[in-house]
């Protein structure tokens, strides 16, 4: 009995140990890349779904601040903020038919309708990241946020008519929504002080975005749920 009571002791003692050796501390970071937006088109939108633009590609920046607690010299916990910017460009051009300068089926006026859209988004969020570290040089982790997404769209449609010019409009759209999204991704220490990660942000719930201006549609129902996804490299020193 004793012989156990000490070779826990001893076990407690080592595992104490190597936490305290650990490298805990707070950090700063900071990361660029890539900004996927998806529209999920909903009631008037749904119906024009076709000759409305799919994917958007942009880039994205952000900021990171927190404390990193180590357990043992390969896992721990990353509890910090972060805020992303992104900007991203979608479009689609459809052949239309014109009678008397309305869009019709039976128009004898060929003409073309582009759909040019750029999303901004802002997203702010408190993190958890659980990480291993695989090697003194290689980790991996994943997480979860909890924080707030704001997206602004500008919506631009341009009817072009050979030989006679063209006429744009601009809708604007807007929604905030609750956001949770799960972070995924590797990294590389540089030493005890500096981290390279390669990360992803991907959303679990979707943002509800309306038309300002009601009658853009011919109805107040213009609406449409998206999600950034986003792909990125960030550095973070610790001190």
């Amino acid at each position: 009995m004793k012989k156990k009571v000490l070779l826990s002791a001893v076990c407690l003692a080592l595992a104490l140990g190597s936490a305290s050796y650990a490298k805990s501390g707070v950090f700063v970071g900071a990361n660029a890349g890539l900004a996927i937006t998806t529209p999920s088109y909903l009631n008037e939108l749904k119906d024009n779904k076709s000759m409305l633009p799919d994917t958007g590609v942009g880039y994205v920046l952000g900021l990171d601040a927190g404390y990193q607690q180590n357990f043992t010299p390969k896992m721990g916990l990353r509890y910090y903020l972060s805020y992303n910017f992104s900007q991203s460009f979608a479009s689609k051009t459809n052949a239309i038919s014109l009678s008397n300068g309305v869009e019709g089926t039976s128009g004898s006026t060929k003409a073309t309708q582009t759909f040019e859209t750029i999303n901004f988004n802002h997203l702010v969020a408190a993190n958890v990241d659980f990480f291993y570290n695989v090697t003194d040089m290689f980790g991996a982790y994943v997480g979860l946020g909890a924080g707030f997404s704001n997206f602004s769209i500008d919506m631009k449609s341009t009817i072009l008519v050979p030989g006679e010019g063209s006429d744009s409009q601009t809708i604007k759209f807007a929604g905030n929504s609750f956001a949770l999204p799960l972070n995924v991704g590797v990294s590389m220490n540089l030493g005890e002080h500096q981290v390279v990660k390669l990360g992803a942000k991907i959303p679990l719930l979707g943002t509800d975005i309306k038309a300002s201006d009601k009658n853009a549609f011919g109805s107040d129902k213009a609406q449409a749920t998206l999600r950034n996804y986003i792909i990125q490299v960030g550095y973070s020193y610790m001190f």
